[in-house]
């Protein structure tokens, strides 16, 4: 008997330019205008989200912000409200739960769908229903979305790429080599800036001169890394999603205005980042047993350091009496900071009998 096999159907959505896209729902005069999300310029501040508009003056997500309003006078500027995209992403989602059950959330703006059940189910082509998400997002919730469709998550992600902004690709089964014949090899998940200027150096700048190199020589001169280059280079890669994925940490950091001179003076602001981070663990009902320092030092030197508990915990007097340990313990004398951070990580199901979070 023969057993004929699915073909797997993975949709990448990538929400356009998302917290801009947010912030002009709620203020329809930004519009057309270029317009940024994120810090003050007189102070540390960066560039979270920028709208297609300021892109043009070369602004990007990371840049200064005041290197944004130099590049723009004009720009608009406009202080992030991660509560409010929360909010909006949470809508985007529950849209998309409706035509498949199995998604990953890859991030606050994107993130995986299998439609391979759902073709067949909902009796629709993997591009009408992309077509269907697409028209729900806009008519519901009042955002632009990209979709990519492929027979994998590299596929798909790669297709909503070029179907930015506001567009829908579909690379079809059987045609994923021909569709990256052309394109650079940075495209290719994995390929950093190191392993681009390796193949460079090789004279391998295409997808289609990459595939010119067996496994077996890319294995040499990469290792077991050359093995995936080998297979994405032909556009094999993971179909599986993650649909009930655990986050694995949770943490929160601050960028001072000004430096901070003193252990005592980094407290008050651990104080603030410990209990969002224990607000966060009470949401998921889950404790953690480790527990981590991040400093950043004013000549921009990063040290972390972690300490685990004997029992899993969110209580916020445990965690800060440990932060605090690990900061006295590490700071050095004649050295300022200028960013602080804490992570828990190691989760544990909360128990029944749970323990009061504030002391």
């Amino acid at each position: 008997m023969t057993v004929l096999m699915r073909q797997t159907i993975i949709a990448h959505l990538d929400l356009d330019e998302f917290y801009v896209a947010v912030e002009r729902i709620k203020d329809p005069s930004l519009k057309n205008k270029p317009v940024v999300v994120g810090g003050s310029p007189t102070g540390r501040g960066v560039v979270s989200s920028a709208s297609y508009e300021a892109r043009k003056y070369g602004i990007h997500s990371a840049m200064p912000m005041y290197q944004a309003m130099k590049l723009c006078p004009h720009l608009i500027r406009v202080g992030g409200k991660f509560r409010e995209y929360s909010k909006y992403s949470s809508s985007v989602f529950g849209i998309v739960g409706e035509y498949s059950e199995f998604v990953e959330r890859t991030g606050i703006d994107e993130g995986y769908i299998d439609l391979t059940e759902s073709v067949t189910k909902m009796n629709k082509t993997a591009l009408q229903l992309a077509e269907k998400i697409k028209q729900r997002i806009d008519k519901d919730v009042g955002l632009s979305v990209s979709l990519g469709i492929g027979s994998n998550k590299m596929m798909a992600k790669i297709a909503s790429k070029h179907a930015k902004p506001n567009g829908i690709l579909e690379i079809l089964p059987n045609k994923e080599e021909s569709f990256l014949k052309p394109m650079n090899v940075s495209i290719i998940p994995g390929v950093g800036p190191k392993t681009k200027e390796k193949l460079n150096n090789l004279g391998i700048t295409s997808i289609e001169e990459l595939r010119g190199l067996s496994e077996k020589e890319l294995r040499s001169r990469f290792g077991i890394h050359g093995e995936g280059l080998y297979k994405r280079a032909r556009g094999i890669a993971s179909s599986d999603l993650n649909s009930k994925r655990e986050r694995k940490s949770i943490s929160n950091e601050r960028t001072f205005n000004l430096n901070i001179q003193t252990p005592e003076g980094l407290m008050p602001t651990i104080n603030r980042i410990s209990m969002r981070i224990c607000e966060q663990m009470k949401e998921k009902e889950i404790l953690a047993k480790s527990v981590s320092l991040k400093m950043r030092f004013e000549n921009f030197e990063t040290i972390t350091r972690a300490k685990t508990l004997s029992k899993a915990s969110r209580n916020v007097g445990v965690i800060k009496s440990l932060i605090e340990q690990m900061i006295h313990s590490n700071f050095i004398p004649g050295r300022s900071v200028r960013l602080v951070g804490v992570k828990v990580s190691n989760f544990e199901l909360e128990n029944i009998q749970t323990e009061l979070i504030f002391m």
